[in-house]
């Protein structure tokens, strides 16, 4: 049989897996250290820029839901209770 038949809830959410846990520990991480032509720190900065602004786009967005699922939930607490 299945084990996923038995789950319900978040447990049973598409993306959750349930098996033995692995912790992932790389060590420590050393930056790359590059030193740039005099000049160009504007372009550079502009870049890392336009390289971050999806990944901060994203993270908002997923912000924004967890706000509106946390409203979502505490509403249905109090309906909950007051019934």
């Amino acid at each position: 049989m299945d084990v996923t038949s038995k789950l319900v809830g978040v447990a049973a959410s598409e993306g959750v897996a349930v098996g033995p846990v692995f912790v992932h520990s790389p060590g420590e991480l050393k930056p790359e250290r590059e030193t740039i032509p005099e000049g160009t720190a504007d372009v550079e900065i502009e870049h890392s820029r336009d390289q971050s602004r999806p990944w901060f786009r994203s993270f908002r967005r997923r912000r924004r839901r967890c706000a509106r699922l946390e409203t979502t939930t505490k509403r249905l607490s109090l309906m909950r209770t007051s019934s």
